[in-house]
């Protein structure tokens, strides 16, 4: 098939996550699959720079795709910039703009199975409150009602419009009451919520490993893939040397590479099977990946900062004639 090279500007809410549930193991010849070394074929591995200093989201300042995709938010954005629904299936804002009252998708449920319900999403604004160094996003924020099982009463002294957008941020997700009484402090060692993803296995130094929630169903209405990840595990690998981060890339070790350095571009550009696909954003590096054309059908793409350059080694199922429509969630 012919390589292509697209450039896509500006598209600076696109989530990694789109590329990590997006991929179909059934049907993909992983670069490097009969190299010793690699990862089973139900597992993809991404190489990253950067370990996250916990994956307790109220305990860091710094969230990515590392850390991030255990949590499920309560609101999203869409390409377009506009607010969609998440775990919050609806809102409302007083005329005096001080109260907001929140509805709960009652089919959402935490990785431990219990519902996500008003009183959990309650103990996790309060915990947040409590612990989290950026609790300034959630505004002047007064008192928490838990109605019934699906209804939440968010009171401040006075109105925050910007509260809609911290409400799509994975600092406010809802966090597993099951696993915060549990684990307590601890929480960043065996965290749980109610993300795409479920915590595996952190090798400090090393990797951070999860598994895929079967149980997941809820994805927004925009978009055709509402339902789990086809991989079971995804692997992040952090290689912060970048010639060893290429070569285990074309090794086939890695499938997905993030922040490409820019003196490989060109001669990844020219290796056979790979596709240079390059977006402007303000915050992320290049990224590498193996894949073809499978966004279109996966709805994250509105949790994290978009991804800058990405390269892609041809063999996954190819779901749209490029990534520009791929990227686009009307494109069904």
């Amino acid at each position: 098939m012919k390589k292509k090279v697209l450039n896509m500007l500006s598209i600076t809410l696109i989530s990694f996550a789109v590329i990590l549930t997006g991929c179909n193991p059934a049907s993909e010849k992983t670069a490097g699959s009969e190299t010793t070394g690699s990862a089973p074929r139900d597992t993809l591995v991404i190489s990253s720079v950067r370990e996250p200093d916990s994956i307790d989201v109220h305990k860091t300042t710094w969230v990515d795709d590392t850390n991030a995709h255990i949590y499920d938010t309560l609101l999203k954005r869409d390409l377009d910039g506009n607010l969609v629904p998440g775990l919050a299936e609806k809102y409302e804002v007083s005329d005096d703009g001080k109260v907001w009252t929140i509805v709960l998708n009652k089919t959402a449920k935490f990785h431990s199975g219990e519902p996500v319900t008003a009183e959990a999403v309650k103990k996790t604004f309060e915990r947040f409150l409590q612990h989290s160094a950026v609790k300034f996003i959630a505004g002047p924020l007064d008192k928490i009602d838990a109605v019934d099982e699906q209804t939440l009463k968010i009171y401040f002294t006075e109105p925050f419009a910007p509260f809609a957008s911290g409400l799509t941020t994975a600092y406010l997700a809802p966090m597993d009451p099951k696993a915060l009484d549990e684990y307590g402090d601890d929480f960043g060692e065996q965290p749980a919520a109610a993300g795409l993803f479920k915590f595996g296995e952190h090798k400090r130094g090393s990797s951070i490993t999860y598994m895929k929630n079967g149980d997941y169903s809820w994805g927004p209405s925009f978009v055709d893939n509402k339902g789990e990840p086809a991989y079971d595990k995804f692997e992040f690998r952090f290689i912060t040397d970048d010639d060893t981060r290429v070569l285990e890339f074309k090794k086939g070790t890695t499938q997905i590479m993030t922040k490409v350095p820019p003196n490989y571009i060109q001669d990844l550009k020219e290796t056979e099977g790979v596709e240079l696909n390059s977006m402007s954003t303000p915050e992320w590096g290049a990224m590498a990946y193996v894949g073809k054309g499978f966004l279109g059908q996966a709805w994250w793409m509105s949790l994290f900062p978009g991804l800058a350059i990405m390269l892609v080694v041809l063999g996954f199922n190819l779901l749209g004639d490029g990534l520009r429509d791929a990227l686009d969630p009307r494109q069904k």
